[in-house]
């Protein structure tokens, strides 16, 4: 596992690998390991990889924020337009009402005024 490991690290330049050589052959690679400028840099400034894990979360949980916002935003401007058109179209019907009362009264009003006329 280690060897992996190690083998992992190597691959990306991390460390550089130096083998060392056995006339066993069952027994596993072994490794002088030298850390390499682009492995120090990373350790020292990126903060390794576990920094490096924590900065690609942040960036994912940051860009699902902002599109959860975004849909929250459009969902509110839905509602808030779909209820601008209830409360309009209430103000419409309640103007017809006020309207067609104020066409009874005046009615209302001449009848009356035809009654005190006769009297």
């Amino acid at each position: 596992m280690v060897s992996y490991l190690v083998e992992e690290l190597g691959k990306e330049n991390l460390v550089a690998l130096t083998e060392v050589t056995s006339k066993n052959t069952t027994i596993h690679k072994d490794y002088i390991i030298e850390i390499t400028n682009k492995g120090l840099y990373m350790v020292s400034i990126d903060g390794g990889f576990k920094r490096i894990n924590r900065k690609i979360w942040i960036t994912k949980t940051w860009a699902f924020v902002k599109i959860t916002a975004a849909i929250i935003n459009a969902v509110a401007i839905i509602l808030i337009g779909a209820y601008s058109l209830k409360l309009s179209s209430k103000a419409y019907e309640t103007e017809k009402e006020n309207e067609s009362i104020k066409r009874k009264i005046e009615v209302i009003e001449g009848v009356l005024k035809i009654i005190q006329d006769s009297d």
